[in-house]
């Protein structure tokens, strides 16, 4: 660990006297060191959308494609550094996202910038991949209004309710592209109109889109009329049940897996409308409209669905998860192994395998997975606005004081080890620097091995809400 510098655990936090900082916050402690899958906008019309919050950019964990911003790809920092504004268009920034190994952010004049990992055309900026790592502005004609990420694909939802998409989706052959109509173009180094119901281009899909998500190579839209619709690749079941057939795409190959498709969920003799949907790397979950009520579909090898243990672990149709029945969530998100979800009161719940969930006080050693959401033990210390995971197992969740907390494994550049640290964080631990000292973090998103956070001045914005 960096000198001068060190990590207090949640449970030192429970029994340690609160102290008052010298600014006058009445907060326990003084503040001290936190990927689709990145904060996405609520489910509301774009007309009725709140305003954003904005501040200061702030990034760490490993820079292997320049994801950070820096031109060395051999730098790993394990504390949040600064990311100066004019580096990024010079405006106030309300949204970032984590990719696999790509940035992306939208300011408030709604200008998308990225830099990082080019190879597949994620960052959308048409430029030469040497010089990837400098954040550059992504030519989108109109205003942007948020972003989600995957591993090779980027997204941009505009305020006038169209979408564009940049990269590619990828699966176990190799990239196929995003837009089946295209003509079997695979990789998409700059980003084409996808979505816009005012469109006379018959290769444009006429909707009205409310939300986006990301898995690691999926991609869902919710629209205006409560549906939800899927593309990608769908071999781990994220895209709900395909015909035997269609297994590999039939005489259409895997452009057919391009095509969207409709989410098809039956309650009550009906088929259901929603109002919010999240992708985790290789599942999706909607929710019920007007009720609070979940299903999800996907992989499910380690319980990451929320699923009993007698369930298959590929799981092709949607079915209910019980455990999150009317816990308010407004959040879903995840790795490889295991699913966190965020309430509106600002409660963790997870779900998953369980080496690196941080429950060692709340499961049997003998367990390996937790097939029903739990209640974090973390939040009986604190509440929680926003919350993002690696996709190498590992957690970072940002308290409603502006602290940043993470556990997982060791392998992740996010959980403040160093190098020659080889113990997973066991526990949700507070990262302790200069800059989350000064600052309070509001949101953050989290990549492969790298994270993105917002803040602001300690005591220069309350602290309230989630996401």
């Amino acid at each position: 660990m960096a000198p001068g510098l060190k990590r207090k655990t949640i449970l030192e936090e429970a029994v340690a006297p609160p102290k008052r900082p010298a600014n006058g916050d009445t907060s326990k402690s003084p503040r001290k060191p936190a990927a689709a899958n990145g904060a996405i906008l609520a489910a509301v019309p774009p007309a009725e959308a709140p305003t954003p919050r904005t501040g200061e950019l702030f990034v760490y964990g490993n820079n292997e494609a320049g994801q950070l911003g820096l031109e060395d790809p051999s730098l790993v920092k394990r504390y949040p550094f600064f990311m100066a504004v004019d580096r990024v268009g010079g405006h106030p920034i309300h949204t970032v996202v984590a990719g696999g190994m790509h940035s992306v952010l939208v300011n408030a004049e709604g200008q998308a910038w990225s830099w990082g990992c080019d190879d597949e055309g994620a960052l959308g900026t048409a430029a030469d991949d040497e010089d990837s790592w400098r954040p550059k502005r992504v030519n989108i004609p109109v205003k942007v209004k948020t972003v989600t990420a995957g591993d090779s694909h980027t997204a941009f939802l505009t305020l006038s309710g169209r979408i564009y998409l940049t990269g590619t989706m990828r699966d176990a052959s190799g990239a196929f592209g995003l837009n089946s109509k295209a003509g079997g173009t695979a990789i998409y180094k700059a980003p084409f109109l996808y979505m816009d119901n005012k469109s006379r281009d018959d290769n444009v899909v006429k909707d009205v889109p409310v939300k986006m998500s990301s898995g690691a190579n999926h991609f869902a839209v919710l629209n205006k009329k409560h549906e939800v619709h899927l593309l990608g690749d769908g071999h781990q079941g994220q895209l709900g049940p395909i015909p035997g057939r269609r297994k590999d795409g039939g005489r259409d190959g895997r452009a057919y897996f391009l095509q969207r498709r409709k989410v098809l969920v039956e309650v009550d003799k009906k088929f259901a409308h929603f109002d919010d949907v999240w992708c985790t790397p290789f599942g999706t979950f909607v929710k019920l409209d007007g009720g609070d009520r979940w299903w999800a579909c996907g992989n499910n090898a380690k319980n990451q669905l929320g699923f009993p243990k007698d369930e298959a672990e590929i799981q092709e149709e949607f079915r209910e998860v019980t455990g999150l029945a009317g816990k308010a969530i407004v959040k879903i998100i995840g790795t490889n192994t295991f699913t966190v979800a965020l309430s509106r009161d600002g409660q963790l719940f997870v779900f998953g395998g369980r080496e690196y969930l941080g429950l060692t006080a709340v499961t049997a050693p003998d367990e390996t997975n937790t097939d029903q959401p739990v209640r974090h033990p973390a939040c009986d210390v604190h509440t929680f606005v926003d919350v993002g995971c690696a996709s190498n197992n590992a957690t970072v969740a940002v308290t409603t004081s502006g602290d940043v907390f993470v556990w997982g494994s060791p392998s992740s550049s996010v959980v403040g080890l160093e190098e020659d640290d080889d113990e997973a964080v066991a526990q949700p631990t507070q990262l302790i620097s200069k800059n989350t000292t000064e600052y309070a973090m509001f949101k953050v998103s989290v990549g492969g091995a790298f994270a993105l956070l917002l803040g602001k001045k300690r005591g220069a914005v309350p602290m309230e809400g989630v996401c």
